[in-house]
């Protein structure tokens, strides 16, 4: 009998013994390999117990499992399907040393996954409080992968040092789908939808423009760098979401200011609009074709504190609708019935629910205590204290006109200088704006120029008018 044939029975005789003396016994190492050679039921050599030892996989016993022959448990042809050079039962991954299912990926480059809504200015929450109410959406763009968003990390810019925020193992998202992260834990009776994680306040957004980003295993999977000229900047309408629009949906259209817009759904307890967690809305826009389309709020004819105060004159307009952003490109602002003064510019828009202003002269936050929306040509252009009729006037349809006089009831600038009338919230409509016995004076200081206060509520709710 030579040496090999010797091996081998000598191999079979110990397996045998070992095999009836410890039939009985709890072997968690034994029911392991037993279980998990996938290879056991094509030969019976299989269950010979030279794969019951690591040192025989990796060892002494190295040499057979490369042969075509004896070691029927780790040959690389021939009986054994599930062994290999690797080592038979010594699983290539960590994902499937127990044969069981790898979980999903993590994003691995860029786009896999596309930020495609952001809340950088959200208000009703009280100072200091609005900055808990942040939170970004994010877009699976994928119609066959979920994704596990599981150690990536998010920023509120590039190149920081160390994350605001490492995701949890676990968070998944399907395709198409969408899901939030916010600054803070929201519900639904707090902040109308509850988020899929929070960042907490590490990372702040801010209004007037930031790069929120997201990143896997050092890839940047997508960033936002909504600061650039051509975004919407959610300063300019507080409460108000940028978002994706609908037909951009991937990460190199979200790189591009014209590709985004201001929500425009309310979904909160407060005036914030938007779509969190849900598709968004379409960002096309509508001109006013009808009377009462846009509503005149606020008159600001007798400014007070500039050498020049007709330079500081201005409109307020309101958009009453739930569901159409207005772009006023092509449409006239007058100071009087009949008069055509300046042509609003193509861009000039107004969310629903939307306040903006005309002014006569550009705005800015240090020289008048807001940012206007569109200056209007001031020579030739002029509010008067004793009354006057701005109107708006899209396509010849006048879309909305207030004539402000004594004689009809109004309040009388020349009594109240700096203060603006403005129209009672109880009353937002063109027909209501109509009589004087629904405006009155506002009492809210928004700026003071020269020590001289101005009062009113620029491209906000007006207060309401005392009884």
């Amino acid at each position: 009998m030579n040496r090999r044939l010797s091996k081998a029975l000598l191999i079979v005789t110990f397996g045998a013994m070992v095999a009836c003396g410890e039939s009985d016994q709890d072997d968690p190492a034994a029911d392991v390999d037993a279980g998990s050679n996938p290879s056991k039921d094509n030969s019976g050599e299989n269950n010979s117990g030279e794969n019951n030892s690591a040192g025989d996989n990796d060892g002494d016993n190295t040499g057979d499992n490369t042969t075509g022959g004896e070691n029927s448990g780790n040959t690389t042809e021939g009986d054994n399907s599930g062994g290999g050079v690797d080592g038979g039962d010594s699983a290539g991954s960590a994902g499937d040393m127990d044969g069981g299912p790898v979980g999903p990926p993590s994003p691995s480059a860029a786009g896999d996954v596309v930020i495609t809504e952001i809340q950088a200015a959200p208000v009703g929450y009280g100072v200091d409080m609005d900055e808990k109410a942040e939170w970004i959406e994010l877009y699976n763009p994928s119609a066959t992968v979920t994704f596990d968003l599981g150690g990536c990390t998010f920023n509120d810019k590039p190149g920081e040092q160390t994350a605001d925020f490492t995701f949890d193992p676990g968070l998944l998202i399907a395709p198409g789908a969408y899901l939030t992260i916010s600054s803070a834990t929201f519900t639904v009776a707090t902040h109308g939808f509850v988020s899929s994680a929070v960042y907490g306040s590490t990372a702040g957004l801010s209004g007037g423009g930031d790069a929120p980003i997201l990143t896997c295993k050092g890839v940047t999977i997508d960033v936002v760098d909504y600061a650039q000229a051509g975004f919407p900047k959610p300063e300019i309408f507080e409460g108000y979401t940028i978002q994706l629009n609908p037909e951009k949906l991937n990460g190199a259209d979200n790189d591009l200011g014209a590709s985004w817009c201001y929500g425009k759904q309310a979904f909160s307890p407060h005036p914030n609009h938007g779509t969190p967690g849900l598709a968004n809305e379409a960002c096309a826009t509508a001109t006013p074709a009808l009377a009462g389309d846009l509503v005149i709020t606020e008159i600001q004819a007798a400014p007070v504190g500039y050498a020049d105060d007709a330079e500081a004159e201005w409109i307020e307009l309101y958009n009453p609708s739930t569901t159409t952003t207005y772009d006023l490109g092509g449409c006239t602002f007058g100071d009087k019935a009949g008069d055509a003064d300046g042509a609003i510019a193509t861009g000039t828009i107004v969310p629903p629910g939307a306040y903006i202003t005309l002014s006569s002269a550009m705005f800015t936050e240090n020289t008048h205590g807001f940012i206007s929306d569109f200056a209007y040509p001031a020579s030739g252009t002029g509010l008067s204290a004793g009354g006057d009729g701005p109107n708006i006037v899209c396509n010849t349809v006048t879309i909305d006109i207030a004539k402000y006089s004594l004689a009809d009831g109004f309040p009388d600038f020349a009594t109240t200088e700096g203060a603006t009338a403005q129209l009672d919230p109880a009353h937002l409509t063109a027909t209501d704006n109509d009589s004087g016995a629904n405006w009155c004076f506002s009492t809210v200081t928004f700026f003071t120029a020269m020590t001289l206060d101005n009062k009113g509520s620029p491209r906000k709710p007006n207060v309401v008018c005392a009884p």
